[in-house]
């Protein structure tokens, strides 16, 4: 074990929290790469200094020591012996499969925005620090943030930076922001005392924000829940045709884990830039898509033909900012329909058959008739 008591009992004094989420995102990692068995030998590695990790009990809104968060990402890279590139494709991976990631950055649209809100973004998940964008390279592709005002072990700034440079990958397709240079600036804590009525009020309000936090969480499984449930095959898209997610029949459907095609374009399954480009138009155009039958590819790169239907999604304005995508397969019907052709033509083959004979015999019945009234003549 090469973590250090030492280095561990220090990150209980770092001040401040971070959402739920992450603890998530780590274990859907860890499950993905490493399987349940290497999840449990990251569990048992905390826990022999004294730390439990919420992997599975975790609540995606509720806040969490940042400590506990830095104890996460060592115990992961200690106990498979990670580098620093294991632990910025961690980074990278966990806007793709953070439902509340995706749910915020259904409302950044462009490069522009996302840079304008990153201040707001980080506050809402994190209670300490300053995060800005100071200067923006669109032609470069090269983003320069700063973070400020919070305590931070090195290992979450490798982290930040395959994570922002995913999450910019959600709203400018081909732009990879470069988290570099994020300088880190201790300042004293600031501690605010209150009393009387005004104590009161406060506590009152934060009771009520915990209540609030709780409510959200609640309502966001419950969202995931029947997201997952739905036996369509079904995922999100930006409007820049951008994959933020897809549920479980999705899956099954064309392969892909989630971890996979989230953060792709669409015609990684269609295969056809032009297919995609015309669900892209159909749906700006006329907001919908109904029952449309084309072919899409799996992760095997099996043809498969499907039906697609979508529809779009708009803001509060009315701003469009996404669209659901059904994809049904068709080769079980396509299959069946194909059996039913076939023993169609093989009755149709009958019925000709049947009817030529049926005919014959009229005529065979007409001639018997015929020679039976010439011997009656004869006779």
């Amino acid at each position: 074990m090469q973590i250090k008591r030492e280095e561990l009992d220090g990150l209980k004094e770092i001040k401040g929290e971070v959402r739920g989420v992450v603890f998530q995102t780590d274990a859907k990692y860890v499950l993905e790469k490493m399987g349940s068995g290497g999840l449990k030998k990251v569990k048992e590695s905390a826990k022999k200094f004294g730390y439990e990790i919420p992997y599975e009990t975790a609540r995606a809104m509720k806040w969490y020591p940042i400590g506990l968060r830095v104890v996460s990402l060592l115990s992961i890279k200690d106990t498979f012996s990670w580098g620093d590139n294991e632990i910025r494709d961690m980074g990278y991976t966990a806007p793709k499969t953070s439902f509340l990631v995706k749910l915020l950055m259904k409302f950044f649209v462009s490069p522009e925005q996302f840079v304008e809100k990153v201040p707001v973004y980080w506050l809402q998940h994190w209670t300490v620090g300053k995060l800005e964008v100071i200067t923006f390279d669109e032609e470069n592709k090269e983003a320069l943030g700063r973070l400020e005002e919070i305590e931070i072990h090195p290992i979450l700034l490798t982290y930040f930076e395959g994570y922002f440079e995913k999450m910019l990958g959600f709203v400018k397709d081909g732009v990879a922001a470069k988290a570099k240079n994020l300088f880190l600036m201790e300042n004293p804590a600031m501690s605010l005392s209150s009393s009387g009525n005004n104590g009161i009020k406060m506590k009152k309000n934060l009771d009520r924000m915990e209540e609030i936090q709780d409510t959200l969480a609640e309502l966001e499984y419950y969202i995931r829940d029947f997201w997952e449930f739905l036996p369509i095959p079904t995922c999100y898209l930006n409007p820049l045709n951008i994959i933020l997610d897809i549920n479980k029949a999705g899956e099954r459907l064309v392969g892909y884990k989630k971890i996979e095609i989230v953060g792709e374009k669409l015609e990684k399954l269609f295969g056809d830039i032009q297919i995609s480009k015309q669900i892209e138009e159909e749906i700006l155009e006329k907001e919908q898509i109904a029952e449309r039958e084309t072919k899409c590819f799996t992760k095997d790169r099996e043809e498969m033909p499907v039906e697609v239907s979508a529809m779009q999604r708009k803001d509060e304005n009315g701003n469009f900012i996404g669209y659901f995508l059904s994809i049904i397969g068709l080769t079980a019907f396509k299959k069946i329909q194909r059996q039913l052709e076939l023993k169609i033509q093989d009755l149709e083959k009958f019925s000709r058959f049947a009817t030529g004979r049926e005919l014959k015999m009229i005529e065979l019945k007409k001639e018997i008739k015929k020679l039976k009234k010439r011997l009656e003549q004869k006779g």
